[in-house]
């Protein structure tokens, strides 16, 4: 396995495959790989400040799991999406018992 490019060597391009990033579909060059907190990282040429970070596994460039498929949501990204649902819901969210202007009674 290889973790390092040779100077000047191409390390192609990678379409953003993740369905809720906001470039999905869009393609940018790969400038650099790396691990960061154990994940596979793509550093790409683009966005706001020239480059962005994203991890490999959003991307067309993801390793295949056993079954074949890209794993595109971790269990720990799946907790962080849980609890973020569960505080946007705190009080006076859509859908709470305490809406104003709602009739409960039968």
């Amino acid at each position: 396995m290889r973790t390092a490019h040779g100077a000047g060597e191409s390390l192609g391009w990678a379409i953003i495959t993740h369905p809720f990033h906001p470039r999905r579909g869009q393609r940018f060059r790969v400038l650099k790989l790396r691990r960061y907190r154990g994940e596979a990282t793509l550093i790409l040429e683009g966005g706001e400040c020239g480059t962005f970070s994203i991890l490999e596994d959003w991307t067309d460039k993801a390793v295949p799991n056993s079954s074949g498929a890209a794993r595109l949501l971790s269990a720990s990204a799946l907790l962080e999406l849980v609890q973020l649902v569960q505080r946007l819901k705190g009080p006076g969210a859509l859908g709470s018992s305490n809406q104003k202007g709602v009739d409960r009674c039968a």
